[in-house]
C-alpha cells in the first residue's frame, strides 16, 4: 500500500488540549494536585461570545488549555488547538489536500487568523495566528505529573482506516497499529501523541498516563483527596468530567 505523505505544520508550532470546564478555579485546584504548572490565562474574547476565564497549564509532557463554559467552540470532546505566526501555507496545503474546513476567519488585509477542522469522530481540530508560548512548543521535557507519564489522548474512533486518513492529512504519522483487543493505532506529530480506539467500553476521550508502579501513584492521589475508579485498570475524571486513564508499564 502506498504511503500517505505527511503534512507538516508552520515552523513553530505550539499546541494545547482545549477543555471546556464549568468552573476553571476549581479545575485548577484538581490539575494542580496532578502536577500542572499554568503559564498563562485571564479573560479572553472569542467571537461573539464575549469574555470568559481560561488557562494553559502543562506537566511538561502535554499542554492543556482550559476554558470556562460559554466557549461556544467546545464541547463535550477535547479539542487540538495549534498555534502558529503565519498559517496561510499550511491552509493551502490542507485545501489541497481536499480537507473540509468547518470555519474560517480572517482578518486585517485579509491575513488567515483561524480555521477549524473536525475529524470523522467529533474532535476539533483548531489553528490560530498567534505568537507561540515556549510552554505550548513542544513535549520532551521532564514530566512534573504526580499520575505517572503522559502517554496519548485517547480518542474513541468509529472507522479506523477514516480516522487514520484524517489524521494523517492534518500532519500526523502512524506509528503503531494492532487488532488486539480491538482495532487501535498510534499516531503523532512532533507535539502530542494519539491513540484512536475502536473500542466499545469507552465513548469519551482521556487523557492517558503510564507508570512503573502505578498503585503507588493511585495512593499517592487518593492521599490528596482524589477520587480513583478502581477495576482492571484505574481512572478518573476531572471536576468537570474529562476523563484520565492510569495505566501500569508493561
Amino acid at each position: 500500500n502506498r504511503k500517505e505523505r505527511q503534512m507538516k505544520k508552520p515552523e513553530g508550532t505550539g499546541y494545547e488540549v482545549s477543555m471546556g470546564v464549568v468552573d476553571l478555579q476549581v479545575d485548577l485546584e484538581f490539575y494542580t494536585k496532578l502536577g500542572f504548572t499554568r503559564f498563562d490565562g485571564g479573560d479572553k474574547v472569542y467571537g461573539d461570545e464575549g469574555s470568559y476565564p481560561w488557562a494553559a497549564l502543562t506537566d511538561g509532557r502535554v499542554s492543556l488549555g482550559l476554558h470556562q463554559e460559554g466557549n461556544a467552540i467546545i464541547n463535550s470532546l477535547p479539542y487540538l488547538t495549534y498555534f502558529a505566526e503565519d498559517l496561510s501555507g499550511f491552509y493551502e496545503a490542507l485545501e489541497s489536500a481536499g480537507v473540509k474546513f468547518e470555519k474560517t476567519q480572517r482578518g486585517e488585509n485579509d491575513i488567515l487568523d483561524y480555521f477549524l477542522i473536525m475529524s470523522p469522530d467529533g474532535v476539533g481540530v483548531n489553528y490560530h495566528r498567534i505568537k507561540v508560548e515556549s510552554s505550548h512548543s513542544g513535549a520532551d521535557k521532564p514530566s512534573t505529573a504526580t499520575c505517572g507519564t503522559f502517554g496519548e489522548l485517547a480518542i474513541h474512533i468509529k472507522a479506523i482506516e477514516a480516522s487514520k486518513r484524517f489524521w494523517t492529512a492534518v500532519g500526523f504519522e502512524l506509528v503503531h497499529e494492532d487488532t488486539t483487543p480491538w482495532n487501535w493505532c498510534l499516531m503523532k506529530d512532533n507535539l502530542i501523541t494519539l491513540g484512536l480506539h475502536a473500542a466499545n467500553d469507552f465513548t469519551e476521550a482521556g487523557l492517558t498516563y503510564f507508570d512503573d508502579d502505578i498503585k503507588s501513584r493511585v495512593h499517592e492521589l487518593e492521599a490528596k483527596g482524589l477520587t480513583i475508579e478502581k477495576g482492571e485498570d484505574f481512572k478518573m475524571r476531572s471536576p468537570s468530567g474529562q476523563q484520565i486513564f492510569l495505566f501500569q508499564n508493561e
